[in-house]
Protein backbone atom coordinates (compact mmCIF):
# COMPACT_ATOMS: atom_id res chain seq x y z
CA UNK A 1 0.00 0.00 0.00
CA UNK A 2 1.64 3.15 -1.40
CA UNK A 3 -0.67 5.35 1.23
CA UNK A 4 -2.31 5.22 4.26
CA UNK A 5 -6.25 4.13 4.74
CA UNK A 6 -6.74 7.59 6.26
CA UNK A 7 -5.48 9.47 3.70
CA UNK A 8 -7.93 7.67 1.17
CA UNK A 9 -10.20 10.07 0.57
CA UNK A 10 -7.91 12.94 0.10
CA UNK A 11 -5.56 10.71 -2.63
CA UNK A 12 -8.45 10.40 -4.59
CA UNK A 13 -10.22 13.80 -4.48
CA UNK A 14 -6.50 14.86 -5.25
CA UNK A 15 -6.59 12.20 -8.24
CA UNK A 16 -9.91 13.24 -9.55
CA UNK A 17 -8.71 17.26 -9.22
CA UNK A 18 -5.97 16.45 -11.54
CA UNK A 19 -7.59 14.17 -14.05
CA UNK A 20 -10.30 17.02 -14.23
CA UNK A 21 -8.00 19.90 -14.63
CA UNK A 22 -6.84 18.23 -17.46
CA UNK A 23 -10.33 17.73 -18.66
CA UNK A 24 -10.99 21.35 -18.43
CA UNK A 25 -8.00 22.60 -20.18
CA UNK A 26 -8.19 20.17 -22.73
CA UNK A 27 -11.44 21.33 -23.69
CA UNK A 28 -10.07 25.27 -24.12
CA UNK A 29 -6.91 24.01 -26.25
CA UNK A 30 -9.04 21.55 -28.46
CA UNK A 31 -11.41 24.54 -29.57
CA UNK A 32 -8.76 26.58 -30.59
CA UNK A 33 -6.36 23.53 -32.11
CA UNK A 34 -9.00 22.33 -34.04
CA UNK A 35 -9.41 25.77 -36.01
CA UNK A 36 -5.48 24.80 -37.48
CA UNK A 37 -5.82 20.87 -37.75
CA UNK A 38 -7.69 18.41 -38.87
CA UNK A 39 -9.47 16.53 -35.78
CA UNK A 40 -8.43 13.42 -36.89
CA UNK A 41 -4.62 14.48 -36.53
CA UNK A 42 -5.92 16.12 -33.57
CA UNK A 43 -7.02 12.33 -32.13
CA UNK A 44 -3.63 10.31 -33.76
CA UNK A 45 -1.48 12.74 -31.47
CA UNK A 46 -3.47 12.40 -28.59
CA UNK A 47 -3.53 8.77 -29.13
CA UNK A 48 0.23 8.63 -29.27
CA UNK A 49 0.46 10.82 -26.11
CA UNK A 50 -1.72 8.53 -24.09
CA UNK A 51 0.01 5.27 -25.23
CA UNK A 52 3.23 6.36 -23.88
CA UNK A 53 1.96 7.52 -20.86
CA UNK A 54 0.42 4.06 -20.63
CA UNK A 55 3.67 2.25 -21.45
CA UNK A 56 5.84 4.69 -18.89
CA UNK A 57 3.03 3.74 -16.43
CA UNK A 58 3.49 -0.35 -16.78
CA UNK A 59 7.50 0.13 -16.76
CA UNK A 60 7.30 2.43 -13.47
CA UNK A 61 4.64 2.12 -11.37
CA UNK A 62 4.79 -0.85 -9.53
CA UNK A 63 4.26 -2.31 -5.88
CA UNK A 64 7.34 -3.65 -4.49
CA UNK A 65 5.86 -6.79 -3.57
CA UNK A 66 7.79 -10.33 -3.53
CA UNK A 67 6.46 -12.63 -5.97
CA UNK A 68 4.85 -15.17 -2.81
CA UNK A 69 3.35 -12.10 -1.60
CA UNK A 70 2.08 -11.18 -5.15
CA UNK A 71 0.54 -14.69 -5.72
CA UNK A 72 -1.83 -13.96 -2.60
CA UNK A 73 -2.40 -10.52 -2.96
CA UNK A 74 -4.18 -11.81 -6.37
CA UNK A 75 -6.34 -14.19 -4.56
CA UNK A 76 -6.98 -11.68 -1.80
CA UNK A 77 -8.15 -9.00 -4.18
CA UNK A 78 -10.51 -11.55 -6.20
CA UNK A 79 -11.87 -12.54 -2.76
CA UNK A 80 -12.51 -9.32 -1.95
CA UNK A 81 -14.09 -8.08 -5.42
CA UNK A 82 -16.21 -11.24 -4.93
CA UNK A 83 -17.27 -10.26 -1.71
CA UNK A 84 -18.21 -6.33 -3.25
CA UNK A 85 -20.22 -7.98 -6.28
CA UNK A 86 -22.58 -9.96 -3.63
CA UNK A 87 -23.39 -6.65 -1.78
CA UNK A 88 -26.50 -4.90 -2.63
CA UNK A 89 -25.31 -1.71 -1.23
CA UNK A 90 -21.96 -1.71 -3.23
CA UNK A 91 -24.33 -1.72 -6.53
CA UNK A 92 -26.85 1.00 -4.91
CA UNK A 93 -23.76 3.13 -4.44
CA UNK A 94 -22.17 2.50 -7.87
CA UNK A 95 -25.82 3.25 -9.80
CA UNK A 96 -25.70 6.56 -7.32
CA UNK A 97 -22.79 8.02 -8.37
CA UNK A 98 -23.03 6.49 -11.87
CA UNK A 99 -25.97 8.66 -12.42
CA UNK A 100 -24.47 11.93 -10.08
CA UNK A 101 -20.97 11.57 -12.44
CA UNK A 102 -23.41 11.79 -15.67
CA UNK A 103 -23.87 14.67 -15.83
CA UNK A 104 -20.34 15.60 -15.82
CA UNK A 105 -19.96 13.84 -19.14
CA UNK A 106 -23.19 15.10 -20.58
CA UNK A 107 -22.41 19.24 -20.11
CA UNK A 108 -19.07 18.88 -20.12
CA UNK A 109 -18.90 16.52 -23.53
CA UNK A 110 -21.68 15.88 -25.03
CA UNK A 111 -24.11 19.11 -25.67
CA UNK A 112 -23.01 22.13 -22.95
CA UNK A 113 -21.23 23.67 -25.99
CA UNK A 114 -24.25 23.31 -28.68
CA UNK A 115 -26.36 24.38 -26.14
CA UNK A 116 -24.84 27.58 -25.29
CA UNK A 117 -24.20 28.49 -28.45
CA UNK A 118 -27.72 28.01 -29.51
CA UNK A 119 -29.34 29.75 -26.42
CA UNK A 120 -26.56 32.46 -26.58
CA UNK A 121 -25.47 33.04 -29.91
CA UNK A 122 -22.06 32.20 -28.37
CA UNK A 123 -19.64 31.08 -30.38
CA UNK A 124 -17.36 27.76 -29.58
CA UNK A 125 -14.31 29.92 -27.83
CA UNK A 126 -16.98 31.46 -25.63
CA UNK A 127 -19.01 28.13 -25.08
CA UNK A 128 -15.71 26.05 -24.22
CA UNK A 129 -14.70 28.99 -21.96
CA UNK A 130 -18.21 28.66 -19.75
CA UNK A 131 -18.26 24.31 -19.88
CA UNK A 132 -14.72 24.22 -18.71
CA UNK A 133 -15.98 26.10 -15.23
CA UNK A 134 -17.62 22.50 -14.90
CA UNK A 135 -13.96 20.79 -14.69
CA UNK A 136 -12.95 23.65 -12.75
CA UNK A 137 -15.63 23.06 -10.37
CA UNK A 138 -15.34 19.38 -9.82
CA UNK A 139 -11.14 20.37 -10.04
CA UNK A 140 -11.18 22.68 -6.99
CA UNK A 141 -14.01 20.74 -5.20
CA UNK A 142 -12.24 17.68 -5.21
CA UNK A 143 -9.95 18.00 -2.25
CA UNK A 144 -12.06 20.40 -0.12
CA UNK A 145 -14.93 17.90 -0.04
CA UNK A 146 -13.16 14.86 0.53
CA UNK A 147 -11.62 16.51 3.50
CA UNK A 148 -15.36 17.90 5.04
CA UNK A 149 -17.36 14.51 3.65
CA UNK A 150 -14.64 12.53 6.20
CA UNK A 151 -15.26 14.88 9.15
CA UNK A 152 -18.56 15.85 8.65
CA UNK A 153 -19.82 11.79 8.09
CA UNK A 154 -23.70 12.58 8.18
CA UNK A 155 -24.04 11.29 4.41
CA UNK A 156 -28.19 11.45 4.27
CA UNK A 157 -27.80 14.92 4.90
CA UNK A 158 -25.01 15.60 2.55
CA UNK A 159 -26.52 13.24 -0.30
CA UNK A 160 -30.15 15.61 0.14
CA UNK A 161 -28.63 18.94 0.38
CA UNK A 162 -26.34 18.19 -1.96
CA UNK A 163 -29.16 17.20 -5.11
CA UNK A 164 -30.85 19.93 -4.22
CA UNK A 165 -27.88 22.52 -4.92
CA UNK A 166 -27.01 20.16 -8.30
CA UNK A 167 -31.06 20.77 -8.99
CA UNK A 168 -30.87 24.16 -8.17
CA UNK A 169 -27.79 24.99 -10.61
CA UNK A 170 -28.64 23.07 -13.27
CA UNK A 171 -32.10 24.36 -13.32
CA UNK A 172 -30.61 27.96 -13.66
CA UNK A 173 -28.39 27.16 -16.52
CA UNK A 174 -30.48 25.19 -18.75
CA UNK A 175 -33.43 27.48 -18.17
CA UNK A 176 -33.14 30.94 -17.08
CA UNK A 177 -31.49 33.44 -19.40
CA UNK A 178 -28.35 34.67 -17.81
CA UNK A 179 -27.61 37.73 -19.19
CA UNK A 180 -24.10 38.21 -17.65
CA UNK A 181 -21.23 35.81 -19.26
CA UNK A 182 -19.50 36.08 -15.71
CA UNK A 183 -22.34 34.59 -13.36
CA UNK A 184 -22.31 31.86 -16.52
CA UNK A 185 -19.28 30.97 -15.35
CA UNK A 186 -20.46 31.09 -11.66
CA UNK A 187 -23.20 28.67 -12.45
CA UNK A 188 -21.35 26.24 -14.81
CA UNK A 189 -18.50 26.06 -11.90
CA UNK A 190 -21.19 25.57 -9.43
CA UNK A 191 -22.17 23.08 -10.80
CA UNK A 192 -19.02 20.98 -11.17
CA UNK A 193 -18.67 21.45 -7.18
CA UNK A 194 -21.74 20.34 -5.71
CA UNK A 195 -21.57 17.11 -8.07
CA UNK A 196 -18.57 15.94 -6.56
CA UNK A 197 -19.80 17.04 -3.17
CA UNK A 198 -22.41 14.25 -3.87
CA UNK A 199 -19.99 11.75 -5.13
CA UNK A 200 -17.75 11.76 -2.53
CA UNK A 201 -19.71 11.69 0.32
CA UNK A 202 -21.90 8.74 -1.14
CA UNK A 203 -19.00 7.24 -1.96
CA UNK A 204 -16.71 7.94 1.31
CA UNK A 205 -19.43 6.59 3.72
Amino acid sequence: MWFSINLFTLIVGLTEMIATIGGGLSIVFLSKAIKFYDWRNIFIYCSIFTSILLIYSIIFVKDKVKKKEESKKQSFIIKNLLIVLKNKNAWKCGIFAGILFSPIVTIGCLWGEPFLMSKYNFKIEKSTSIISMVFIGVALGSPIIAYFSREIGIPRIIMISGTLMVLLFISLGLYIQIVSVFYLHIVFFLIGFFLLYLCYSFFDN
